[in-house]
């Protein structure tokens, strides 16, 4: 594991299961949350808390559809924040990322039992194109997740290491 993946490692360490590994994992944003963020913070250097609320108010119109799917596969809102979307032996965890790049609060779990397709796609953040990790369960519901576009390498390693371990 490199660096970066052992610094996770350490962060999540305590929410995983006796023999649970760790096969990749990479950061990004729910798919619908990322548009609210930076809607709120565009408004707020405008309008201050006003603009903070309206702005992020239709970031959340924008990307509702998006993050219902995400909800509905098993994992709550991270409310605009970075996530890691860490691929286990197990199962699939995400994390809210903080500023300095640790894991903190464990914001879902999809059993790989629960997983029907992993698959690397795009998405479109205010008409940019980027990476997006998506995993549809078997109850139809897919969890998507933007990648920056300097990490499509990290975002195809995990979607390789998924394949890898499947079966």
């Amino acid at each position: 594991m490199g660096g970066k993946l052992e610094k996770l490692v350490r962060d999540v360490v305590d929410d995983l299961e006796p023999g649970e590994q760790i096969l990749a994992s990479v950061k990004g944003f729910p798919d619908g949350e990322a548009e609210a963020g930076i809607l709120g913070a565009a408004g707020s250097v405008q309008l201050g808390a006003a603009g903070l609320l309206y702005g992020s108010q239709l970031g959340d119109s924008l990307g509702e559809e998006r993050r219902t799917g995400t909800e509905a596969a098993g994992v709550a809102s991270s409310k605009g924040k970075q996530v890691a979307v860490v691929l286990t032996n197990r199962r699939i965890l995400v994390f809210t990322v903080g500023f300095s790049g640790k894991a903190k609060e464990c914001l879902g779990v999809i059993p790989r039992a629960d997983i029907a397709e992993m698959a690397l796609g795009t998405t479109s953040l205010f008409g940019q194109k980027m990476p997006l990790v998506s995993v549809t369960t078997s109850g139809g519901h897919t969890a998507g997740f933007g990648v920056a576009k300097i990490h499509k390498a990290k975002a195809t390693a995990f979607i390789d290491a998924y394949q890898a371990s499947a079966g």
